[in-house]
């Protein structure tokens, strides 16, 4: 998994409505719906690439939630995000400019 990532934003539009996250992806057509948790996690990418500084964050926002479960959590959100390219490698993209 890459060290910083952010939003790909070239590829899709989102809007937070209350405590979710609808992001439309606009080369697919397809809509995904961030839950409570995943809208945190998604925003914590305005402000921070690396992943690390993410997990730092969750673990001030979720404090009686374990560092494992925290961990673990976010890495399968990345996957998923990354499998959709929703969120891409900040190298990556440097690589292909």
């Amino acid at each position: 998994m890459a060290n910083k990532l952010k939003k790909n934003e070239k590829r899709m539009v989102w809007r937070k409505i209350e405590e979710e996250t609808v992001v439309m992806d606009m080369e697919s057509g397809y809509i995904h719906s961030l839950d409570d948790v995943g809208t945190v996690i998604w925003g914590l990418f305005d402000d921070y690439q690396k992943v690390e500084e993410v997990l730092k964050e969750l673990k001030r926002t979720y404090p009686g939630v374990k560092e494992k479960t925290l961990k673990k959590d976010l890495n399968n959100f990345i996957k998923e995000l990354q499998k959709k390219e929703l969120l891409i490698s900040v190298e990556k993209e440097s690589e292909t400019v």
